[in-house]
């Protein structure tokens, strides 16, 4: 049986998978993401050596609105947080 490796870009998933299931990517639609390319047809013989999901972390900084003046702090914003609980999710520990 031979070994096939998905690579996922995280920002392009988490985007598709945002408009297919209407709300945030966890790592469980990630999981099941892979397994739905590890069904298709012509990896029939295949099993799943690796996944490699890569993604920038979440901006954690703050920024000035130019027009109004108003900062804000984007750690705290929803899709930042979010963003670092999928990627924590998704992290396996090191050996």
């Amino acid at each position: 049986m031979e070994n096939a490796v998905i690579i996922l870009d995280g920002g392009f998933v988490k985007l598709k998978l945002r408009e297919t299931l209407k709300r945030f990517a966890t790592a469980d639609d990630v999981e099941q993401l892979c397994l739905g390319i590890m069904a298709h047809p012509r990896l029939a013989g295949f099993r799943l050596f690796r996944a490699f999901f890569y993604d920038a972390e979440p901006f954690e900084g703050s920024a000035t609105n130019p027009l109004n003046k108003r900062t804000t702090n984007f750690s705290v914003t929803n899709t930042a947080i979010r963003g670092r609980a999928l990627l924590k999710a998704l992290e396996l520990p090191a050996p």
